[in-house]
């Protein structure tokens, strides 16, 4: 008898005759194996599905890949750490600060020259700074772990409304200028 519980032995080394007697002295009965779940009641052998055979090794070829599609599984990382991607909260302080910078120069020297550089830093460029936090944000929250002050939050929209008020003065002096031409 074997352990395969598909074997149900060897066949008659001729088939019976109709009407004829039986060879080799009888019936053919197939072999019973002896316990078909013997081989769920031996301890797990490791591998796949408990065949002996290696990780990755799913159809006994001796090649071991890491994963069923053949790519590589990231390797843990030694330090055992993990870090969070934060807001780049650089850029809105740095487009607060210069619309700030920029309606005060147009306040102080209001030469059409300096007003229209300061309409032009104050607008675009300052705006241009939160549109870059914005991608730089979104980018940093796809990452798989975000970590951000309470505070970020209320600082873009009050940002917003800082650089659209701070470009009301150098579009104030400019309006002047062309008003008195």
């Amino acid at each position: 008898m074997s352990a395969d519980p598909f074997n149900f032995g060897s066949p008659p080394n001729k088939p019976p005759q109709p009407g004829g007697a039986p060879p080799s002295g009888g019936p053919w009965i197939p072999e019973r194996p002896t316990d078909p779940f013997a081989a769920a009641s031996r301890p797990d052998q490791g591998g796949t599905f408990g065949t002996g055979q290696a990780p990755g090794d799913v159809f006994g070829t001796g090649q071991v890949r890491p994963d069923a599609f053949g790519g590589a599984l990231p390797e843990p990382s030694s330090s055992g750490s993990l870090t969070a991607a934060k807001p780049p909260t650089l850029l809105l302080f740095l487009a607060a600060g210069l619309a700030i910078v920029a309606a005060i120069v147009a306040l102080v020297w209001g030469t059409p020259l300096i007003s229209i550089i300061s309409w032009l830093v104050a607008g675009p460029v300052a705006i241009g700074l939160i549109a870059l936090f914005v991608i730089k944000d979104t980018n940093a929250r796809a990452s798989g772990l975000y970590a951000a002050p309470g505070w970020v939050k209320p600082l873009h929209p009050v940002t917003i409304v800082l650089c659209l008020v701070c470009i009301l003065a150098p579009a104030w002096r400019i309006a002047d200028w062309v008003g008195h031409l």
